[in-house]
């Protein structure tokens, strides 16, 4: 690559993508060389898809679509229990949810909930379209569901759910290319993203947003998971095998 190319970066809107946005932005040694772009999570799936991305954080439901992908280090979005920025909002109780309707963001999110459907509850409920109206309950991910948790009576945390069943965390995306990245580049990238998700940048970060998210230190010390453990990749696994998708990460030299 020539000294002035730029990198194309693919990365989620959300605010649990905020440490990773505030990484590229803020570091000289990467702003000057990264084109960003963010989307919802079908938006970064679509611009890696087409080539309109080098790199993207991609949501693991979309690792199918591709050939083989290139994980760059151990960085994504990930929770160890409740996520709460992905669940099932409804104003009945569970037993009273008959049907569901799916969020029109995210493919991973909604093949997780059919995969809780069937592993989880005992009476499964109707899976809908996201633009089914006559539903007892939705799937809500992302920023919109931090309003949800004060608009309806009910939540389920699907991260939670997932969990309970398996024993294992879930991962929701992580960072990868379509084809080996420059090593160098690669590496400052990973660095600045380890040193924008420490505790403390976090916490600094949570102070910024009080006022606008419902207590930002929890969810970004509790709920949200930056680092990827290998118990994350043995839950990617399981989930993609129990999808009954082809597994196509090509490095996992980090775990």
């Amino acid at each position: 690559m020539t000294p002035d190319h730029k990198w194309r970066i693919a990365a989620v809107e959300y605010y649990n993508t905020l440490p990773y946005i505030r990484a590229i932005q803020s570091e000289p040694l990467l702003s000057s060389r990264i084109l960003l772009t963010t989307a919802d999570p079908k938006g970064c799936a679509a611009a890696l898809k087409s080539g309109a991305a080098d790199i993207a954080l991609l949501p693991i439901g979309s690792m199918c679509d591709f050939e083989e992908l290139y994980l760059l280090g151990p960085y994504g979005i990930a929770s160890d229990g409740p996520v709460y920025t992905v669940c099932v909002f409804s104003d009945n109780p569970e037993e009273e949810i008959y049907t569901i309707r799916e969020s029109s963001a995210s493919r991973t999110s909604n093949q997780l909930l059919r995969l809780i459907n069937t592993m989880y509850w005992k009476e499964q409920k109707n899976i809908v379209p996201d633009d089914y109206i006559d539903a007892d309950a939705q799937l809500i991910i992302g920023d919109d569901a931090f309003s949800a948790h004060k608009k309806y009576a009910y939540s389920f945390d699907l991260g939670s759910m997932w969990l309970n069943i398996t024993g294992l965390p879930f991962a929701f995306a992580t960072w990868v290319s379509t084809r080996p990245i420059d090593l160098q580049f690669q590496q400052d990238l990973m660095k600045a993203f380890e040193r924008y998700t420490k505790p403390d940048y976090l916490t600094n970060l949570a102070g910024e947003l009080k006022g606008i998210l419902d207590d930002p230190e929890r969810y970004y010390q509790r709920n949200i998971r930056f680092r990827l453990k290998p118990e994350h990749i043995r839950g990617m696994r399981l989930f993609i095998e129990k999808s009954g998708w082809k597994w196509n990460l090509v490095d996992l030299s980090t775990y």
